[in-house]
């Protein structure tokens, strides 16, 4: 057992047996009912690294819970070959319908091949992020911008108005998102994201910059996904001046509403809107 007085290591210095000892110690402990802090005192981790260690075990069992040998693997030993890992960007690449999540695809990646399922989710969760990291295809979070502003309306609404809106979300069982859109890096399709609080992100590529049916799907392929009400958090006011989608809107047996934190930024007109002057 580790003291408070021994002079804990840094995780990333600890050799990889000794870590993964370390780890499995740690969720031993939290399963006993200790806390966080007591766990990472007595396993001379730190929280983040309990905090994962405990996640890892409650997705995949003790196998999840150790990590690989640090490094990449050798291009032999490569579960997937630089071709193989192309095309699933490009299938992560192209509209589709629903929405990518992380957890869908990983699901993906392991149907179209097996052999990644003999990875644990600490390890082919960030393969995955890699490779969307590489295609251009890790959406920009709005939350982080949002936290970045610290003074003006949208600081103001930050800490005065959005903890109230929280906990409204909570107590009727709804899930609070974030959207952003973007054009692809160096492409003409666009990226819809929700990004949730913690940072989850749920994405859907169009083939062109977003018509009212494209973002129509998208609100519908969240509701389905994350299977509650949504209220989606936008600083795009042109998604509540057209028709078509404030109409849909107006029903609330779809379980999508919109709203709008103050401006932060200059309105920027839709293409649609130069297109018609």
């Amino acid at each position: 057992m580790f003291s408070s007085a021994e002079p804990q290591q840094q995780d990333g210095a600890l050799a990889v047996d000794e870590l993964n000892a370390r780890r499995r110690r740690a969720v031993a402990l939290r399963l006993e009912g200790c806390t966080l802090a007591q766990a990472a005192q007595d396993s001379g981790l730190s929280v983040p690294t309990v905090v994962a260690a405990h996640k890892a075990w409650q997705r995949g069992g003790w196998a999840a819970v150790d990590v690989r040998p640090r490094g990449r693997k050798p291009l032999g030993e490569r579960l997937l070959t630089a071709e193989q890992e192309a095309a699933l960007c490009e299938e992560w690449s192209a509209p589709t319908v629903g929405v990518w999540t992380l957890k869908r695809a990983v699901a993906h990646a392991c149907a179209v091949h097996p052999a990644l399922q003999t990875l644990a989710p600490t390890q082919i969760e960030p393969m995955i992020t890699r490779l969307w990291q590489r295609a251009g295809l890790v959406p920009p979070n709005r939350w982080d911008e949002w936290r970045a502003v610290t003074q003006g309306p949208l600081a103001d609404w930050w800490q005065h108005e959005l903890p109230g809106l929280r906990q409204l979300a909570r107590e009727a069982d709804v899930t609070l998102l974030a959207l952003n859109e973007r054009t692809l890096p160096g492409r003409a399709a666009c990226q819809l994201a929700a990004h949730s609080g913690r940072g989850t992100a749920s994405w859907r590529i169009t083939a062109a910059w977003p018509a009212q049916h494209d973002w129509l799907a998208f609100w519908q392929a969240l509701r389905q996904e994350v299977g509650q009400p949504v209220w989606l958090l936008t600083d795009n006011p042109w998604l509540s001046r057209t028709p078509a989608l404030t109409t849909w809107l107006a029903d609330a047996a779809h379980g999508v509403r919109l709203i709008h934190p103050p401006a932060q930024r200059p309105v920027v007109p839709e293409p649609s809107v130069f297109a018609a002057q």
